[in-house]
């Protein structure tokens, strides 16, 4: 099929991504950036792409192919179709070989003297030719092309199903169609994590990568943006997945179920001898579930003979043989999952996340950032995902514990905006209280980074709105008294469980056995206040001065 240009050139300059036009006009992305390289250097509009003719864009984009095949073999597709029917007519349940074919062509050619089609060019064309007219043909998959990835129908059960701690997890279904290598396992659900886990779990089982994910259309793998245009997406997280492995993704088309036919009937086999096999065992882990699945992958793959037919191989000889050679190496650090979360930084400079606090450069207090969490690292990105800000080390310190980096430090000689301060807490504590004032001192100067302790200095003092100033000074009092820990819990707590004693003690004032309990109501009306420990400011406090009333007006 002749590529559209005219059309890729329209659907860069409506700005649709490489994923989409990939998609939906069936061209690669060495194509696209071949087009688009074009488009930069004339500068055309969308006016200018419609008003070229076929001979204008022959000459942007000339058919170097044309070129060198000129000298090349013609094949006799028709008759080549014509021997296909004739085979599997008299040979039922066999397949037709188009390497055969191939062969058959080479030999002819060597014959008469005329260079042939290698057999790439061989397949592509044959294959066009039975798209074209809509017959049925044999995929052919070259060695390290491909990697079908799909879910099984069938779940399996860790537990005994029916009992109250028992559940289904989904089995992810991974094979390289040229040699038929197979990978299976466990997960705990189909969402993006599990998926993504999955593939990176496959990748490492298979000992390299290959050149293209071939996934279902599933909503992990791709979605389609507009409900009246077909074309379809990849997920960004999937996207994500294979840029880093340097992998495209090519999801199926829905309407042609004979594209996904290798890793369907691999499927189906993972039903067979994996699900049906271990239905008669009970595992009480998913671990437990998984190794009994390995265990049975690798007599799929090692010892269940012949795989095809072919020379009584397995599935391993297979790739061991012709297909692990051209798989391109595992990258040195491993694909991180990560859970996408939204998160602001706070005046302190740092986000929260899993409970646990991250810096970020202190431009970016109030701003919404995209946070991904892995089970690793932490990576903070700008609001729209395409700038990472700061990428930290995942802390599983106890909650609350802060992550920090000097350079994301406010300037101390610049106030910005309404960032936290230490005069802040300090000037806020001076209105509580001397005891008060000296707890969060010490707050303030235990960490190294003097931001970490912002947060707990703000959750100190809020406790005077929850209670009162009078009771988070005597706590603050109390606990620098007894040398405990000076911290928001046991501040807490102390004006907690003096609340909690007077109220003992006022439900022991009012039992039957006080001295007072016989008094009548009339005589307990008058209510004794004890002023001498109260903080009052006196009626001078309350004063107008008018004299500088009268200079202002």
């Amino acid at each position: 099929m002749a590529t559209d240009y005219r059309a890729i050139m329209l659907a860069l300059l409506r700005d649709q991504t490489y994923a989409a036009i990939s998609a939906r006009l069936r061209c690669s992305s060495k194509t696209i950036r071949q087009v688009r390289s074009v488009l930069d250097v004339h500068g055309f509009g969308v006016d200018d792409v419609v008003g070229l003719s076929d001979a204008q864009l022959a000459v942007l984009f000339p058919d170097k192919r044309r070129d060198r095949d000129e000298s090349l073999a013609a094949i006799d597709i028709p008759a080549l179709v014509r021997r296909m029917r004739e085979f599997t007519n008299t040979h039922r349940g066999k397949k037709f070989r188009i390497k055969v074919e191939h062969e058959r062509y080479v030999r002819q050619c060597q014959q008469e003297g005329a260079r042939p089609y290698s057999y790439s060019q061989y397949a592509s064309q044959v294959s066009e030719f039975i798209r074209v007219n809509e017959l049925k043909w044999p995929l052919e998959h070259a060695p390290g092309q491909k990697m079908f990835v799909d879910w099984s129908g069938d779940k399996m059960w860790v537990g005994r199903p029916g009992d109250a701690d028992s559940f289904q997890v989904s089995v992810f279904v991974a094979t390289l169609p040229h040699s038929g290598y197979v990978f299976a396992k466990c997960y705990p659900n189909e969402r993006t994590a599990s998926w993504l886990e999955a593939h990176v779990d496959a990748c490492r089982f298979f000992g390299g990568v290959p050149e293209l994910f071939v996934p279902d259309n599933a909503s992990t793998a791709s979605f389609r943006p507009r409900r009246d245009d077909p074309a379809r997406e990849v997920a960004s997280d999937y996207l994500r997945l294979g840029n880093y492995y340097g992998v495209g993704i090519l999801p199926t088309a829905p309407a042609e179920p004979t594209h996904k036919g290798h890793v369907e009937r691999h499927v189906d086999i993972i039903q067979q001898w994996v699900g049906q096999y271990l239905d008669a065992y009970v595992f009480d882990t998913l671990e437990d579930l998984n190794d009994a699945v390995a265990a049975q992958v690798t007599w799929l793959n090692h010892d269940k003979t012949p795989y095809r037919g072919m020379n009584g191989n397995t599935r391993f000889q297979e790739f061991v043989d012709y297909e692990q050679q051209f798989l391109k190496p595992l990258p040195s650090v491993e694909f991180e999952p990560m859970e996408w979360r939204w998160a602001t930084p706070r005046p302190d400079c740092h986000i929260q996340v899993d409970k646990r606090r991250y810096s970020v450069p202190y431009q970016y207090v109030g701003t919404k950032l995209k946070v991904g969490l892995g089970q690793h690292s932490v990576n903070v990105y700008s609001h729209d995902g395409t700038e990472l800000i700061v990428s930290h080390t995942r802390s599983y310190a106890r909650p609350g514990s802060y992550v920090s980096l000097e350079e994301h430090r406010p300037p101390q000689t610049k106030v910005y905006g309404n960032l936290w301060t230490r005069s802040r807490y300090v000037t806020w504590s001076q209105h509580v209280g001397p005891a008060c004032t000296r707890a969060i001192a010490i707050v303030l100067n235990r960490p190294k980074i003097e931001q970490q302790a912002f947060f707990t200095c703000e959750n100190i003092l809020k406790l005077a709105n929850r209670y009162s100033k009078v009771e988070l000074e005597q706590a603050c009092k109390f606990i620098l008294d007894s040398r405990q820990y000076v911290g928001y819990s046991n501040i807490k707590n102390a004006i907690t469980s003096h609340a909690a004693e007077r109220a003992d003690k006022a439900r022991t004032d009012t039992s039957p056995n006080h001295p007072n309990a016989s008094c009548s109501q009339d005589d307990d009306d008058v209510i004794v206040i004890d002023f001498d420990q109260a903080r009052l400011r006196g009626l001078a406090a309350f004063d107008i001065p008018t004299d500088t009333i009268d200079e202002e007006a």
